[in-house]
């Protein structure tokens, strides 16, 4: 992963492109193989212009608790951050997406969630949600 992450910076920097990476909670868990003290998150956040999280979670409380590793990364750098969500369906969107949800419990949650993330040490650099799968969204929204 990190690997490719450097590559894709000397690619990004090269073309004067930013470089957007998308991250797992595991990754601020997980040493960093050439520099251990460090996580495999804190390596992405010195490459990455912006990174977004994977966090996902259909509880607001869950999603913040899932994400904590992140948020304490994030609150220590410059680097700005959108919060992915999710509503693709399937068998096993649950506990992890908000298919299926009415609008108006979809909305309740994002403002609780959008108010939750700018509420922590991160939330400064926060800048938004990012949700995922345009048409289940969209589904949700009519």
């Amino acid at each position: 992963f990190l690997s490719l992450v450097t590559a894709l910076r000397a690619e990004t920097r090269q073309r004067r492109l930013q470089l957007w990476v998308a991250v797992h909670p595991s990754h601020a868990r997980t040493p960093d193989p050439d520099h251990p003290a460090q996580s495999i998150f804190d390596a992405t956040l010195a490459q990455a212009d912006h990174v977004v999280t994977m966090a996902y979670r259909n509880e607001v409380s869950a999603a913040l608790e899932f994400a904590a590793p992140l948020l304490g990364a994030l609150a220590r750098s410059e680097t700005p951050w959108h919060f992915g969500v999710t509503t693709q369906p399937g068998e096993k969107a649950r506990p992890h997406s908000y298919s299926g949800v009415s609008a108006d419990a979809f909305c309740a949650a994002m403002a609780a969630l959008d108010q939750g993330l700018r509420a922590t040490a991160a939330g400064r650099t926060y800048r938004g949600l990012a949700i995922h799968h345009f048409t289940p969204t969209a589904a949700i929204l009519s």
